[in-house]
C-alpha cells in the first residue's frame, strides 16, 4: 500500500468542502458545516492506514476512493533556497 502524506489528505478534504479548523499540537484539523465531527490530520510524512480510514468514514467515502483520490493529488515540490557565495 502507498503511503500518503498529511497534505495530499489535507487538499482531497478541501476539494470535497472541508476547511480549516484549527492546530492542536501537530495535528490539523478541518470542519464542514453540518458534518457531526471534524476532521483530524496528523502532520506527518507517512500517515497510517487507520487515518486514512477514518477520514474516509467521515468523508463518507470508501478507502479505495479515498486512496485513488490521495495517489491523484500532486504536491508541488517545495523550492530550494539558493546559497549566496560570500564575497571576499
Amino acid at each position: 500500500m502507498p503511503q500518503f502524506d498529511w497534505i495530499r489528505l489535507k487538499r482531497v478534504c478541501e476539494q470535497l468542502g472541508w476547511r480549516y479548523g484549527r492546530n492542536r499540537g501537530s495535528h490539523y484539523i478541518m470542519v464542514k458545516d453540518g458534518a457531526a465531527r471534524p476532521i483530524v490530520i496528523p502532520r506527518k510524512a507517512n500517515l497510517s492506514m487507520q487515518v486514512i480510514a477514518a477520514t474516509a468514514q467521515t468523508l463518507g467515502l470508501p478507502v479505495k476512493e479515498l486512496s485513488s483520490r490521495l495517489l491523484t493529488q500532486r504536491v508541488p515540490k517545495r523550492k530550494q533556497k539558493k546559497k549566496q557565495k560570500k564575497q571576499t
